[in-house]
Protein backbone atom coordinates (compact mmCIF):
# COMPACT_ATOMS: atom_id res chain seq x y z
CA UNK A 1 0.00 0.00 0.00
CA UNK A 2 1.13 3.57 0.01
CA UNK A 3 0.10 6.74 1.25
CA UNK A 4 1.26 10.64 -0.26
CA UNK A 5 0.14 13.09 2.57
CA UNK A 6 1.11 16.50 1.74
CA UNK A 7 -1.23 18.85 4.54
CA UNK A 8 0.05 22.01 5.95
CA UNK A 9 -0.32 20.68 10.01
CA UNK A 10 1.26 22.58 12.05
CA UNK A 11 2.10 19.01 14.24
CA UNK A 12 2.44 15.63 13.28
CA UNK A 13 -1.08 14.10 11.72
CA UNK A 14 -0.78 10.56 12.69
CA UNK A 15 1.36 9.95 15.74
CA UNK A 16 2.76 6.60 16.43
CA UNK A 17 -0.23 5.57 19.13
CA UNK A 18 -2.87 6.55 16.39
CA UNK A 19 -0.33 4.13 13.60
CA UNK A 20 -0.55 1.28 16.30
CA UNK A 21 -4.27 1.20 16.58
CA UNK A 22 -4.72 0.61 13.28
CA UNK A 23 -1.73 -0.99 12.49
CA UNK A 24 -3.29 -4.51 12.94
CA UNK A 25 -6.09 -4.26 10.62
CA UNK A 26 -3.40 -3.87 8.04
CA UNK A 27 -2.54 -7.70 8.53
CA UNK A 28 1.15 -7.31 8.05
CA UNK A 29 0.86 -5.88 4.50
CA UNK A 30 3.79 -3.70 3.39
CA UNK A 31 3.38 -0.14 3.69
CA UNK A 32 5.36 3.12 2.14
CA UNK A 33 4.56 6.60 3.41
CA UNK A 34 5.69 9.43 1.63
CA UNK A 35 5.08 12.41 3.96
CA UNK A 36 5.66 15.46 1.91
CA UNK A 37 4.22 17.74 4.31
CA UNK A 38 6.68 20.08 6.00
CA UNK A 39 6.68 20.01 9.16
CA UNK A 40 5.89 15.95 8.50
CA UNK A 41 2.32 14.52 8.90
CA UNK A 42 3.85 11.10 10.37
CA UNK A 43 5.42 10.32 13.32
CA UNK A 44 9.42 9.31 12.48
CA UNK A 45 9.07 6.62 14.61
CA UNK A 46 6.38 5.01 12.38
CA UNK A 47 9.15 4.36 10.09
CA UNK A 48 10.97 2.15 12.60
CA UNK A 49 7.81 -0.04 12.28
CA UNK A 50 7.91 -3.50 10.67
CA UNK A 51 6.65 -3.72 7.12
CA UNK A 52 6.66 -0.04 7.05
CA UNK A 53 8.91 2.48 4.60
CA UNK A 54 9.00 5.92 5.92
CA UNK A 55 10.50 8.45 3.41
CA UNK A 56 10.32 12.47 4.28
CA UNK A 57 10.99 15.19 2.28
CA UNK A 58 14.24 15.05 4.11
CA UNK A 59 14.94 11.84 2.75
CA UNK A 60 14.14 13.05 -0.92
CA UNK A 61 15.85 16.00 -0.65
CA UNK A 62 18.79 13.45 0.51
CA UNK A 63 18.32 11.19 -2.24
CA UNK A 64 18.27 14.22 -4.35
CA UNK A 65 21.81 15.55 -3.35
CA UNK A 66 23.41 12.15 -3.51
CA UNK A 67 22.07 11.50 -6.69
CA UNK A 68 23.37 15.08 -7.91
CA UNK A 69 26.96 13.86 -6.27
CA UNK A 70 27.04 10.62 -8.53
CA UNK A 71 26.19 12.75 -11.60
CA UNK A 72 28.28 15.30 -10.64
CA UNK A 73 31.54 12.78 -10.19
CA UNK A 74 30.51 11.46 -13.76
CA UNK A 75 30.08 14.00 -15.69
CA UNK A 76 33.90 14.25 -16.55
CA UNK A 77 33.64 11.22 -18.21
CA UNK A 78 30.33 12.09 -19.88
CA UNK A 79 31.92 15.71 -21.06
CA UNK A 80 35.23 13.79 -22.37
CA UNK A 81 32.77 11.90 -24.60
CA UNK A 82 30.98 14.59 -25.51
CA UNK A 83 34.08 16.46 -26.20
CA UNK A 84 35.32 13.05 -28.62
CA UNK A 85 32.58 12.72 -30.53
CA UNK A 86 32.12 16.52 -31.20
CA UNK A 87 35.54 16.13 -32.65
CA UNK A 88 34.92 13.44 -34.58
CA UNK A 89 31.62 14.67 -36.11
CA UNK A 90 33.50 17.63 -36.93
CA UNK A 91 36.48 16.26 -38.42
CA UNK A 92 33.93 14.45 -40.66
CA UNK A 93 31.76 17.36 -41.61
CA UNK A 94 34.70 18.85 -42.41
CA UNK A 95 35.79 16.27 -44.77
CA UNK A 96 32.33 15.93 -46.33
CA UNK A 97 33.37 19.42 -47.44
CA UNK A 98 36.14 17.87 -49.15
CA UNK A 99 34.41 15.61 -51.06
CA UNK A 100 32.99 18.34 -54.27
CA UNK A 101 36.29 19.22 -54.67
CA UNK A 102 37.69 16.01 -54.70
CA UNK A 103 35.35 14.77 -57.26
CA UNK A 104 35.90 17.67 -59.39
CA UNK A 105 39.45 17.28 -59.40
CA UNK A 106 39.40 13.61 -60.56
CA UNK A 107 36.32 14.07 -63.23
CA UNK A 108 38.64 17.00 -64.39
CA UNK A 109 41.81 14.35 -64.62
CA UNK A 110 39.75 12.23 -66.16
CA UNK A 111 38.15 14.13 -68.70
CA UNK A 112 41.81 15.62 -69.88
CA UNK A 113 43.03 12.34 -69.78
CA UNK A 114 40.11 10.54 -72.28
CA UNK A 115 40.79 13.87 -74.56
CA UNK A 116 44.33 13.10 -74.58
CA UNK A 117 44.28 9.44 -75.42
CA UNK A 118 41.86 9.80 -77.92
CA UNK A 119 43.72 12.56 -79.57
CA UNK A 120 47.16 10.34 -79.21
CA UNK A 121 45.18 7.07 -80.73
CA UNK A 122 44.07 8.75 -83.63
CA UNK A 123 47.54 10.16 -84.05
CA UNK A 124 48.95 6.32 -83.78
CA UNK A 125 46.02 4.29 -85.72
CA UNK A 126 48.65 1.69 -86.02
CA UNK A 127 47.79 0.70 -81.91
CA UNK A 128 45.84 -2.65 -81.34
CA UNK A 129 43.29 -2.71 -78.86
CA UNK A 130 45.60 -4.31 -75.89
CA UNK A 131 48.40 -1.77 -76.42
CA UNK A 132 45.64 1.37 -76.27
CA UNK A 133 44.35 -0.80 -73.10
CA UNK A 134 47.91 -0.56 -72.06
CA UNK A 135 48.43 2.99 -72.67
CA UNK A 136 44.86 3.92 -70.93
CA UNK A 137 45.94 1.90 -67.66
CA UNK A 138 49.24 3.56 -67.41
CA UNK A 139 47.59 7.06 -67.69
CA UNK A 140 44.88 6.46 -65.18
CA UNK A 141 47.77 5.19 -62.68
CA UNK A 142 50.25 8.18 -63.28
CA UNK A 143 46.64 10.23 -62.92
CA UNK A 144 45.88 8.27 -59.79
CA UNK A 145 49.53 8.82 -58.64
CA UNK A 146 49.45 12.00 -59.49
CA UNK A 147 46.39 13.24 -57.40
CA UNK A 148 47.14 10.75 -54.10
CA UNK A 149 49.17 13.48 -52.39
CA UNK A 150 46.82 16.28 -52.72
CA UNK A 151 44.04 14.27 -51.88
CA UNK A 152 45.90 12.70 -48.75
CA UNK A 153 46.77 16.66 -47.54
CA UNK A 154 43.28 17.31 -47.89
CA UNK A 155 42.19 14.37 -45.71
CA UNK A 156 44.58 14.96 -43.60
CA UNK A 157 44.21 19.28 -43.16
CA UNK A 158 39.86 18.37 -42.84
CA UNK A 159 40.92 16.28 -39.84
CA UNK A 160 42.45 19.41 -38.41
CA UNK A 161 39.58 21.91 -39.12
CA UNK A 162 37.94 23.02 -41.78
CA UNK A 163 40.66 22.83 -45.19
CA UNK A 164 39.87 26.10 -46.17
CA UNK A 165 43.32 27.35 -47.39
CA UNK A 166 43.88 23.92 -49.41
CA UNK A 167 40.37 24.08 -50.62
CA UNK A 168 41.01 27.60 -52.15
CA UNK A 169 44.23 26.47 -53.45
CA UNK A 170 43.12 23.65 -55.44
CA UNK A 171 39.97 25.24 -56.50
CA UNK A 172 42.54 27.81 -57.81
CA UNK A 173 45.09 25.56 -59.32
CA UNK A 174 42.97 23.62 -61.25
CA UNK A 175 40.05 25.88 -61.89
CA UNK A 176 37.42 24.55 -59.98
CA UNK A 177 34.08 25.63 -58.79
CA UNK A 178 32.95 26.20 -55.32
Amino acid sequence: DLIVSTTGAPEPVVSLSLYQEIEGQRQGRPLVILDLAVPRDFDSRIGERPGVWLYSIDDLSQTCDSNRRRRQKELPAALTIVEEETRRFMGELHHRSTVPVIEQLRAGWEETGELELDRLFHKLPELDANSQREIRQAFERYAAKMLHPPMVSLRSESKAGPPHGLLEALRRLFDLKE
